[in-house]
């Protein structure tokens, strides 16, 4: 899937966006594609775009790259997966995954200080009241079922190197999904998930991470609820692989604008 655009075909989805009443423009796992990205943002930028721009990765990023979007990205968006060597090589073939990823967050979290604002809006007839980041790094993490330990060792690094400095947010959504190929790709992904428990994460599990981040007692984090709903679960066989409750499609990789 996908097509070849010019960074002015990518200035106008990113404009189309805006006048649609976007709130950001988020670029999901672009990090192999940072030069055209951001001769696209600059693009944007010139012609107009306001929106806040969000770089949101798997923090496998290197800070040559990063370099080449500061000034561009306004909130970084990066996993810190695990801090395991031994995991990240058998979950993502990457050996070098910690180091990378520590080294990446930490220029984030160096190069776009914190800001939030606070905004008001009516919910059910009652005024709330609630943070909106305007620049920053919120930093993910997904709990993987049977690996507490690799969860409580991330958010150990966190409290030391992002703590007051980055907002935290911490997942329970791992879900199994099918996976379709030949034998001997399915051998592999066996091969590498038999790493963790391949399921969803349990109520003890969840219990246990509410538990360990109040100790933490982090300025900023966000907890997701346990769900064991797939519904959420994207299709990308479809024009809008998200539920429409949730995005309207803008632009369409085959069929253009729509």
């Amino acid at each position: 899937m996908g097509a070849t655009i010019s960074k002015e075909d990518f200035a106008e989805i990113c404009l189309k966006l805006e006048d649609a009443g976007a709130e950001n423009i988020n670029l999901v796992t672009g990090s192999h594609h940072v030069p055209a990205i951001a001769e696209g943002l600059a693009e944007a930028r010139k012609q107009g775009l306001k929106l806040p721009i969000c770089w949101n990765s798997s923090g496998y990023d290197s800070v040559e790259s990063l370099k080449m979007l500061d000034g561009l990205v306004t909130i970084y968006l990066p996993d810190l997966k695990t801090l395991s060597s031994e995991l990240s090589k058998s979950l993502c073939a990457a050996e070098d995954y910690p180091d990378k990823a520590k080294e990446a967050i930490s220029w984030m979290i160096e190069h776009n200080p914190l800001k939030l604002t606070s905004i008001t809006k009516d919910v059910n007839g009652k005024k709330v009241t609630k943070d909106k980041i305007l620049q920053g790094v919120i930093v993910r993490h997904l709990f993987l079922p049977g690996r507490f330990f690799e969860t409580a060792d991330v958010l150990e690094w966190l409290k030391h190197n992002a703590d007051g400095k980055a907002i935290i947010s911490l997942m329970s959504q791992y879900t199994p999904v099918p996976f379709k190929g030949s034998k001997e790709e399915l051998a592999k992904r066996k091969a590498s998930l038999s790493s963790i428990e391949n399921r969803l994460v349990s109520e003890s599990e969840d219990a246990d991470l509410k538990d360990l981040i109040e100790a933490y007692d982090f300025d900023y984090l966000f907890y997701q609820d346990l769900c064991a709903d797939t519904e959420w679960l994207p299709d990308f066989e479809r024009t809008q692989p998200f539920s429409y409750k949730l995005a309207k499609p803008i632009w369409h990789w085959k069929n253009g604008f729509i």
